[in-house]
């Protein structure tokens, strides 16, 4: 089971937000968005046992971003889910005072194969699509072996995405991750979810 946590449902003017930092090449948001996720990762050193005792311990977390696609890479002109995590973990205020050194953004995962545009796609078509597609970059798996990971997005739909990046991480030996991200999806009819955000 993979614990989500998300800022705030995406709809209204958040979703406006990230629709204009994702697809309209307005930079400018991303400080906003990088504020809200930073706000969620103050709440994940705080609330989660094992992150709160790797940084106790005075060990490193890593923040993971979810690795954006070459094509999307190439539309949007750069990477914006990976720019988003730097900016949240500059923004982290949270005790101890060091928290921050101890939160290491890892570029950790690549995609492995091509995968279909998900925006049309079920949760479980979303779930086959994406199977298998994801994977540690080689050169990292050593260092992650054993690490304690937060996953960041910015928005979660089916969370299909979130578990397959978190699939490829234990794959590698990660003992423990978690996921936070800006914004949630309403619930569908029939599908119930656990606040803060879908487990």
């Amino acid at each position: 089971m993979l614990t989500v946590r998300a800022a705030a449902r995406f709809e209204g003017a958040l979703r406006d937000l990230v629709t204009a930092a994702k697809d309209e090449g307005r930079h400018d948001v991303g400080v906003v968005l990088a504020a809200l996720l930073g706000q969620v990762l103050s709440t994940v050193l705080l609330g989660d046992p094992v992150v709160r005792e790797v940084l106790r311990r005075g060990g490193v977390v890593h923040v993971v971003p979810v690795p954006t696609s070459g094509p999307a890479r190439r539309r949007r002109g750069g990477d914006p889910v990976g720019d988003l995590a730097r900016r949240a973990v500059a923004a982290v205020r949270g005790p101890p005072p060091d928290d921050r050194a101890a939160l290491v953004v890892t570029h950790a995962l690549r995609h492995v194969r091509r995968v279909a545009d998900q925006s049309r796609l079920t949760r479980v078509q979303r779930h086959d699509n994406l199977h298998g597609a994801l994977a540690v970059r080689p050169r990292l798996a050593g260092l992650l072996a054993g690490a304690t990971v937060v996953l960041v997005d910015d928005v979660v739909t089916t969370g299909a995405t979130l578990g397959e990046a978190a699939r490829a991480l234990r794959a590698v030996g990660v003992v423990h991750v978690t996921a936070a991200t800006v914004a949630t999806t309403p619930p569908r009819p029939g599908v119930s979810r656990t606040p803060p955000g879908p487990r």
